[in-house]
C-alpha cells in the first residue's frame, strides 16, 4: 500500500486529513485499486484524540 497525507486544524480541537491509499496486488506490481480518505479527529486538553471518524471512497478503474 502507498499512501499520502494532508491535515489541517479547524480549531484548538479538531483536525482534518485527507489522504489518498494505493494498493497492489504484488510488491512491484501496477496499482489496482486507489481510495480517497477523510480523517476528522476531535482531541481533548491532554493532547488525546476522543473521536476518530474515517470516511473513504474508492476511485473508479481507469481504463488505462
Amino acid at each position: 500500500m502507498d499512501h499520502a497525507t494532508a491535515q489541517r486544524w479547524l480549531d484548538d480541537y479538531v483536525v482534518v486529513a485527507r489522504g489518498v491509499s494505493s494498493y497492489r496486488d504484488t510488491p512491484d506490481g501496477p496499482i489496482v485499486r486507489v481510495y480517497d480518505n477523510c480523517f476528522v479527529m476531535r482531541f481533548n486538553d491532554a493532547a488525546q484524540c476522543q473521536e476518530f471518524t474515517e470516511f473513504y471512497t474508492r476511485r473508479p478503474a481507469s481504463d488505462g
